[in-house]
């Protein structure tokens, strides 16, 4: 029963856990890829700035030529080492493409000025692959007219190695960690379960002591009827005094089945002060005197060794 309730415990502290830990995983891993997205972008921002100011403009008949002969994909210092710049292009007002560096994509894409996040293929090798791409297309401006545009593209590899790590972490952390909070619930839930066990186990030796303890006194009353039935009719004596031996033992039954309750329904040790002192020799002497007519009834040869003078102890004298 206990253990059920332990398992059970255990069982919903670990869910509840669980969830909030999940939960916990899920907002941090977002949090990650927007704190990584955004400064990916300042970066690429800085190297699109950077570029555009490295690159001249020559205004021929009715239209603007540029130079990229300044620009090249080692100028780059404001990326980190491990971002790639795939390709940089430049186009002219009406968005033609005029100029590029690095892989030049197959199909253009829609000069439109913002981000865009696309897949690019690329041939390394003889094989083909597909890498996502964060892009830039910024508008290029010469004495506040529009002279073309400046597309900056960066491989987001970096980017989702960094993000493949920490899933990893994750994936390998949270069931660890939800493993781990499956023991402390275990062990909480039996820290939880103590005070009702230790009130069973106490129910139980209430029930064991009861049995036990109301055996002799409902053999002292069985005993005395038994007895004050065979006594003749005539005697008036005897069976008064085994109507009172039944009076005597119901109330000693009554005083220890009240104390037997006391002790069950209390809980750790009694206070000292709440103790009185009884006369163990006084005691003794009065048991003597309830269970010395039984003994000479059956037979039996009663003696008693108590010490001559008082002997006083902290006790209740109904519970000793």
């Amino acid at each position: 029963m206990f253990d059920y309730s332990r398992r059970r415990l255990a069982y919903w502290f670990t869910l509840s856990m669980g969830s909030i830990l999940i939960l916990f995983a899920f907002t941090i891993y977002n949090r990650q890829v927007k704190e990584q997205m955004r400064e990916l972008d300042t970066r690429i921002y800085a190297q699109t700035k950077k570029i555009a100011s490295l690159t001249s403009y020559q205004q021929q008949e009715q239209s603007w030529q540029i130079d990229t002969e300044n620009v090249s994909l080692q100028n780059r210092e404001t990326l980190p080492l491990e971002s790639k710049i795939i390709y940089i292009l430049w186009y002219d007002s009406q968005k033609r493409l005029l100029e590029f560096i690095g892989n030049c994509p197959q199909q253009q894409s829609l000069v439109t000025p913002g981000w865009q996040t696309l897949e690019y293929s690329c041939n390394l090798n003889g094989t083909t692959r597909q890498r996502n791409l964060r892009k830039l297309t910024l508008p290029l401006k010469y004495d506040k007219s529009l002279v073309g545009y400046l597309q900056v593209a960066v491989s987001l590899e970096p980017l989702q190695d960094s993000l493949a790590r920490l899933r990893l972490f994750l994936s390998l952390g949270v069931p660890m960690t939800l493993g781990f909070t499956g023991i402390v619930g275990w062990i909480l839930g039996g820290l939880a379960m103590l005070p009702a066990r230790r009130s069973y186990e106490q129910l139980q030796r209430f029930t064991a002591d009861a049995s036990h303890e109301l055996r002799a006194p409902i053999a002292a009353i069985l005993s005395n009827a038994q007895v004050g039935l065979l006594a003749p009719i005539e005697d008036n004596i005897q069976p008064h005094q085994r109507l009172e031996n039944i009076v005597t033992q119901s109330k000693s039954m009554s005083a220890l089945i009240t104390n037997l309750l006391f002790l069950a329904r209390h809980e750790g040790k009694l206070n000292p002060q709440d103790i009185a002192k009884t006369d163990i020799v006084e005691l003794l002497n009065s048991l003597a005197k309830k269970y010395e007519t039984l003994a000479l009834e059956k037979g039996l040869k009663f003696n008693l060794n108590v010490p001559a003078k008082s002997q006083t102890i902290c006790g209740d004298r109904d519970l000793l």
